[in-house]
């Protein structure tokens, strides 16, 4: 996934968690969830309302409480509002403490990464994931970033960064990391549009979250991912729609949501 441009090298202080050669993310402390929840929008921007999205919210609530994640809830942010929460996440002292992170972006949006927020649309890229680079975020390197979008791509080099962890056997280890590294992008393909319900919520959070709900000790999140492509592109309406998730992934090892 050719994501950045940058070839610069950044050095950082101990925040990663999980070993170079460990075979899978070490995620047993502090988990936190952000969830950018547009229902409602500015009449200037002529986006209509999102039916069904209060059901899909209360579904990421409870299947991410339950695995013991820390669950934060933005309703109708605004554009400055998106922007001063990525802020909060790269600069605050308590994103260091964390092992994961996760965001679900719940909006109308289009295919070139345009994201509508309540008074204006911003650029998925630039606002959210250009936010989570090493580089940008060192208290995140070398740590899961996991970004659900629903909401209906440039050859180039990425730099790298020297992260560090502590050791239980001497203090602390390094080792090198894309910068754009241990992300995983989870989302409806561009063409594809929303399909909601009032009462039930959305195809793909609903899901999305009985598969995290269903998953096994063991079972690594792209199995589960899996699992929830199966469920959505096997699935049709009495309108004979079709839904079809995009992964997209830089994440280098297993990562278990129940261990």
């Amino acid at each position: 996934m050719a994501l950045g441009r940058s070839t610069k090298v950044c050095i950082y202080e101990p925040t990663a968690t999980t070993p170079e050669n460990s075979p899978h993310y070490v995620i047993s402390g502090p988990k936190k969830v952000f969830v950018f929840n547009n229902n409602k929008f500015h009449k200037n921007q002529s986006v209509s309302e999102r039916v069904g999205t209060k059901r899909d919210v209360a579904a990421i609530k409870e299947t991410f409480e339950k695995l013991g994640w820390t669950v934060v809830i933005i309703n109708d942010p605004t554009c400055s509002e998106v922007r001063d929460t990525m802020e909060e996440i790269r600069e605050s002292k308590e994103t260091r403490e964390l092992t994961a992170l996760a965001i679900f972006i719940l909006s109308h949006g289009d295919n070139n990464g345009k994201i509508y927020a309540y008074d204006f649309y911003y650029d998925f890229k630039k606002e959210i994931l250009n936010c989570l680079t090493a580089s940008e975020c060192p208290n995140l390197a070398g740590k899961p970033k996991l970004i659900f979008t629903q909401v209906c791509k440039e050859k180039t080099t990425h730099s790298s960064a020297l992260i560090k962890f502590e050791s239980d056997d001497d203090g602390y280890s390094t080792y090198r990391i894309p910068d754009f590294s241990d992300v995983l992008i989870y989302q409806l393909a561009s063409y594809n549009n929303c399909i909601c319900n009032l009462k039930t919520g959305s195809w793909f959070i609903q899901a999305l979250c009985n598969r995290i709900k269903q998953c096994e000790v063991g079972e690594s999140i792209l199995q589960t991912l899996m699992k929830v492509s199966h469920d959505i592109e096997t699935r049709h309406n009495r309108g004979f729609s079709k839904q079809q998730p995009f992964l997209q992934s830089t994440i280098d090892r297993d990562l278990y949501l129940k261990h």
